[in-house]
Formats: C-alpha cells, sequence, structure tokens
C-alpha cells in the first residue's frame, strides 16, 4: 500500500481528487441542462406519447394507439405510442397527474435510474466506488451523446438498462428478482426478448423457465386493466407496421428519422440512389434486410452453443454482452438512444482489450475510436451501424477465443508431485 507522503501516493490523491471535481460537475451540469431546464422549458420530444397514451386510456377510456387523439391534445408534433399493451401499466401513475407535474415526476426517476445504472455497472464490473475507473465511469456515460438524447428526448432506455443490470447482478443470488427485472425489460421495450431464446441455446432452464413464467403472469395479469379494444388495436394497427420497411401512422419514415440499425442502412442507401422510392420500400430490399438479421441471429446462437463454456462463472454476462449490439442491429427502430443499453457491451470489452496482458496497440486504438464514434459524437447512420457491428463481431471473438477477465485457473498439485 502507498503511504500517503510518498510522491506516488500525492500524485494519485491529486488525479482522484480532480477526478472527484469533474465528476461532480458533470453531474450537476448534465442535472441543470437535462433535468430543469427541459423540464421547466417542457422540450422532451417522446414524453408526451408516454403521458398521453396513459391518459388517454386510464382517464379516457380511449386507445393508447389512436394517434389522432393523441395529437389532438397539443399543439406539438407528437410521435405515437408503440409499446406492447402490458407497458401502459407501467405509464398509469402518469395519469394520476397534469402534464406539467408528470413530466417533472418522471425527469427525477430518468435521473436516479441514470445513477442506479452507473451503480449497478461499478458493482457487476468490480469497481471500487470513488475509485479511479468508477469516477471516469461517471464521468463519461454523464457526458455521452445517447445519454443526452434519451433524457433530452424522455425515452426510457436508460430505465430498461436498470433492469438488464438488475438480471445481470442478481442472477445468481437473486434469481426471481432477476427474471422479474428482465421480464419487466422486455414488457418496456420488447426487442430484450432475444434474450430468452439465447438462455435455451446455453441451457440456462431456470432463468428461462422463470422469466418466461412471470412474463406470461404479467400479460395475463395486464388484460384485467387493459381493454380488449386495446389489444385488438395494436395487434391489427401497430404490429404489422413494426416490420421492416414498414413505419406506422405518425412516425416518421425509418430513412428520415436517424434509424441506425440493419432496417435504418438500408433506408438510407436507398434515400441516396433514388429518393423515390422511400414511400414503398423495395421487395428486394426488404427481403435482404430480413436476410441479415436472421443470419446476425443465427451466427450470434451458433457462436453461443458452440464456445460458450459452461462452466464459465460469467458465460451468462457475454450472453447478454453479444446480445445487445445484436439486438441494436436488427431492431426495426434504433435510435441514438438505445446505444445506451450496449454501454455494459463497450465497458465489457473496454476492460478485455485492454488486459495489461494484452499487447495489441492497433486493436486497442480500433477500439478507442470506436467509442468515440459510438459515445462522443452525433455519427452519420453508416458510422453508427458500422461501430456497432464491430463491437458485435469483437464479442464474438471474444466468446470464441474464450477471452475472460477471470484470472486462469491454477492447477494444483498433490502432495506427490511437490519437492521438498
Amino acid at each position: 500500500m502507498l503511504s500517503l507522503k510518498s510522491p506516488n501516493s500525492k500524485i494519485m490523491w491529486s488525479i482522484k481528487l480532480i477526478l472527484i471535481i469533474v465528476t461532480l460537475l458533470s453531474i450537476a451540469n448534465f442535472t441543470f441542462e437535462y433535468g430543469v431546464k427541459i423540464t421547466s422549458e417542457q422540450k422532451t420530444i417522446d414524453f408526451p406519447s408516454f403521458y398521453w397514451a396513459s391518459d388517454a386510456l386510464f382517464n379516457h377510456h380511449v386507445s393508447p394507439y389512436d394517434f389522432n387523439y393523441l395529437q389532438s391534445n397539443t399543439e406539438k408534433k407528437i410521435f405515437p405510442f408503440l409499446y406492447p399493451p402490458p407497458s401502459v401499466i407501467l405509464f398509469y401513475p402518469l395519469s394520476l397527474f397534469e402534464y406539467k407535474n408528470a413530466l417533472v415526476i418522471y425527469s427525477i426517476i430518468n435521473h436516479l435510474a441514470i445513477i442506479a445504472a452507473i451503480f449497478l455497472l461499478i458493482k457487476i464490473f468490480n469497481y471500487k466506488y470513488l475509485s479511479i475507473q468508477s469516477l471516469l465511469l461517471t464521468i463519461i456515460i454523464y457526458n455521452s451523446y445517447p445519454l443526452i438524447e434519451n433524457i433530452y428526448s424522455g425515452q426510457v432506455s436508460v430505465i430498461v438498462l436498470v433492469f438488464l443490470l438488475i438480471f445481470i447482478l442478481l442472477k445468481d443470488t437473486f434469481q426471481t428478482i432477476a427474471c422479474l427485472a428482465l421480464a419487466l425489460a422486455i414488457i418496456l421495450k420488447m426487442y430484450p426478448v432475444v434474450i430468452l431464446p439465447v438462455l435455451l441455446i446455453n441451457k440456462k432452464y431456470k432463468l428461462l423457465i422463470t422469466t418466461t413464467s412471470l412474463l406470461i403472469l404479467l400479460t395475463l395479469g395486464s388484460t384485467l386493466f387493459i381493454p380488449s379494444f386495446v389489444w385488438n388495436d395494436w395487434l391489427v394497427n401497430v404490429v404489422p407496421s413494426g416490420g421492416y420497411g414498414e413505419y406506422p401512422e405518425g412516425l416518421t419514415d425509418v430513412s428520415l428519422f436517424d434509424n441506425k440499425g440493419v432496417n435504418g442502412v438500408f433506408a438510407e442507401i436507398l434515400i441516396k440512389q433514388d429518393p423515390s422510392k422511400v414511400m414503398n420500400y423495395p421487395v428486394f430490399a426488404k427481403a435482404a434486410t430480413y436476410g441479415i438479421c436472421i443470419a446476425l441471429v443465427i451466427i450470434t446462437f451458433l457462436v453461443v452453443y458452440r464456445y460458450i463454456d459452461q462452466n464459465d462463472r460469467k458465460a451468462l454476462e457475454k450472453i447478454v454482452f453479444v446480445t445487445l449490439p445484436l439486438i441494436f442491429l436488427i431492431a426495426p427502430f434504433s435510435w441514438t438512444h438505445h446505444i445506451i443499453t450496449i454501454y455494459p457491451t463497450i465497458i465489457y470489452l473496454l476492460m478485455i482489450y485492454f488486459q495489461a496482458s494484452l499487447k495489441k496497440p492497433k486493436l486497442q486504438m480500433l477500439f478507442i475510436i470506436l467509442i468515440i464514434l459510438i459515445i462522443f459524437k452525433t455519427s452519420t447512420v453508416i458510422e453508427i451501424f458500422a461501430a456497432i457491428s464491430m463491437l458485435w463481431l469483437l464479442m464474438l471473438e471474444t466468446i470464441i477465443k474464450q477471452k475472460s477477465l477471470l484470472p486462469s485457473p491454477q492447477i494444483a498439485l498433490q502432495p506427490s508431485e511437490l519437492h521438498d
């Protein structure tokens, strides 16, 4: 242990003090700019959809998927509510307040979710609180563009991230709570459902059965509070418009709304070639999108099945970390704020590729460039797509080559093998 009187110790304490100050300033600035100012000026983009959808169902008995009704409540542009019916119950508390007060409460919840996510990440990756690593992590997250976009828009990606991190952290000690968290993430955003078949492939039967059972119970329970006409509206009008090459009523065309997954990339290419085809998604492009997404899923499943070590204590983490970028790539709609759900994968790969034993400066530099593209700038659709694709490939490579943050197991010698 370093003595406080040693020069090295004084330097480290000075660095840590500076990082603590920068951390506090980052949190304060973010909270003011994207907490106080956003709520006072009521500039959020997606929150109105959540609020008016909740208000429509619970206060006026109108379908939350009735876009024209939602738009009639405000003069500002509003986006359609697309989440599955059970998720409306999670937004029920908003309907108990006037819009302005609900926005303040929702903003507070979102900011608390950021803090919770950081604490969970620190716990999962075994950082010490107030260590240089945890302080740097906090600074980077609070200054990252996807987080800014999430809070500015009034989105739920941070809350989804918290549910996923709870699942990862508690999977071994409190499995029911962990599975409930995963079920809530699926109900809220649907896309994390991709994790379930990966659990099956990796023979995590107990986690799979518990999560599926809770998901079914929550869905069936929601039917007691959600009228049948809401389910019908969602199945008939929302689900069919959520496929590749489609877009729901009231939502700007996928190619014009910064969609960064496979679906958005094909739309981006079509815009540059022939703007007249934006509204009529060509059959070959739709087929190619489905084909590529299916291929990405199959490749991921095969790698998990073939290379994940059942005895690896971190096997489940690897499953989730490789699934998160996959979800982003194959989701019909992948906006910038969704990138925040990939942060655990980025941190994990960062630790893998910057281990002291790894001497690959070119690969490390590539990873730094990827992080800059993904986190610190408003990159183009193609740049983000390429960066997320590279993260997915790096995660696959990590699984195939059995890389781990755990130390290599030591072979215990029998007494007879020991020399005097």
